[in-house]
C-alpha cells in the first residue's frame, strides 16, 4: 500500500480545481483513501487533514445524510481514536450511525461495524458495563439481518461473551463462547486467527473459574 502514496497524491493535484460532480467525488475519495494508507503508517497528521478533506468533500457533494459521507467519518473517527481525540471520534461514531441505520437498516454490516468501533471505544473508555447495551443490541440486530452463523454475528457473539466473561458473568459467557470458537474456527480456517485466539483465551479463562480444569486445559492446548 505504500506504494501508492505518491499515486494518490498525484490523483488529487491532478484533480484540485476541477468542478465536475464525478471530479470531486473522485477527488474525495482519493483523499480518503491516501488517509487510510497514512493512517495505517502511523502518519497521523497528514492522514487527518486528508480524511477530513474527504468527509467534507464528500458532505458537500451528497449532503449529511448519505452513507458515504458517513462512512468517511467512520474513517476519521477511527484515526481520532489513536491520536486520543476520542470525544471527537465517538461523536463522529453516532453522526456516522444515525445515517447508516436511516439509510441502510441497524442490521446493515456497514451499520454494525460502526457501532462495533463505538463498543470498543466505550469500552476502552468507561468499562463493559457501559458498552453492554451496544453489544446486546448488535447481536440481536445481526442475528435478525445477517443469520445466526454469518461471520459478522459470530464476531458479535464472541464479543459479547467476552463481555459477561469480564463482567463476572462465567454461566452465560461461556454459552456464547464456545458457540463463538466453534464457528469462528470453521470460518477462519485457523485456530490461530486472532478472533479465534482472542475467544479461546476467554473461553479458558472462564472454563477456570467455574473449577472446570479440563476443558481449560483443552482450549489452552489450541493456543499451545
Amino acid at each position: 500500500r505504500a506504494a501508492a502514496v505518491p499515486l494518490l497524491r498525484e490523483a488529487i493535484e491532478d484533480l484540485r480545481g476541477l468542478e465536475e460532480d464525478n471530479d470531486l467525488r473522485a477527488s474525495a475519495f482519493a483523499s480518503g483513501h491516501l488517509g487510510n494508507v497514512l493512517t495505517d503508517q502511523g502518519e497521523y497528521e497528514e492522514a487527518e487533514r486528508r480524511l477530513r478533506d474527504c468527509v467534507a468533500a464528500l458532505t458537500s457533494y451528497r449532503g449529511d445524510n448519505h452513507p458515504e459521507p458517513a462512512i468517511a467519518k467512520v474513517k476519521l473517527a477511527h484515526l481520532l481514536t489513536k491520536t486520543k481525540h476520542n470525544e471527537e471520534a465517538e461523536r463522529l461514531y453516532h453522526e456516522a450511525i444515525s445515517v447508516l441505520e436511516t439509510r441502510m437498516g441497524p442490521g446493515h454490516q456497514a451499520t454494525l461495524a460502526t457501532r462495533s468501533h463505538l463498543y470498543r471505544l466505550i469500552c476502552e473508555r468507561d468499562g463493559y458495563a457501559a458498552a453492554r447495551p451496544i453489544i446486546e443490541d448488535m447481536v440481536a440486530q445481526a442475528q435478525a439481518s445477517l443469520g445466526e452463523t454469518h461471520s459478522d454475528t459470530v464476531l458479535y457473539v464472541g464479543k459479547w461473551g467476552k463481555c459477561q466473561s469480564q463482567m463476572g458473568e462465567d454461566e452465560t459467557a461461556r454459552e456464547h463462547l464456545e458457540f463463538a470458537c466453534e464457528h469462528m474456527r470453521r470460518i477462519r480456517k485457523d485456530p490461530c486467527h486472532p478472533d479465534c485466539i482472542n475467544f479461546t483465551e476467554e473461553l479458558a479463562a472462564v472454563y477456570g473459574r467455574l473449577g472446570q480444569a479440563d476443558a481449560a486445559a483443552e482450549q489452552q492446548a489450541i493456543l499451545d
